[in-house]
């Protein structure tokens, strides 16, 4: 009975992360390179950290290839280590698709060149 238990678990899809607890997890394991506003710090900036919240970056990605970036990292990410579990990878990939920056965020002055401004959510993000 425990190994069917298991094995439901096991087949569950990952549930959406908790960008709140991701908001600690920031401050214990990406500060460093990423300020809290999701720009790259000094030291960031000369490895070449991205902006966090860049929509290229995260819409562009798959939960999955995110997921796999803070897990296993690339040659200039370091992985947080040990001390980043699958859960807290899950709760960093929902802190970062939360909020995509708008056009207003990337450009304080769009409202004078723009009608209107857009922001992508759901299924838009979705590449067929």
């Amino acid at each position: 009975m425990t190994g069917l238990i298991l094995l439901l678990a096991l087949a569950e899809p990952l549930l959406p992360g908790d960008a709140r607890n991701a908001v600690k997890l920031h401050r214990m394991h990406c500060i460093g390179c990423h300020a809290a506003d999701g720009t790259p710090t000094q030291a960031g900036r000369s490895l070449g950290a991205p902006m966090l919240k860049d929509p290229a970056l995260v819409a562009g990605r798959t939960d999955d290839q995110l997921l796999t970036l803070l897990l296993k990292g690339t040659p200039k990410h370091p992985p947080p280590g040990t001390a980043l579990t699958l859960l807290d990878a899950a709760d960093l990939v929902a802190y970062l698709r939360a909020g995509l920056p708008s056009i207003s965020d990337l450009f304080p002055d769009a409202a004078a060149y723009t009608a209107k401004a857009y922001t992508l959510q759901g299924p838009a993000l979705v590449r067929a």
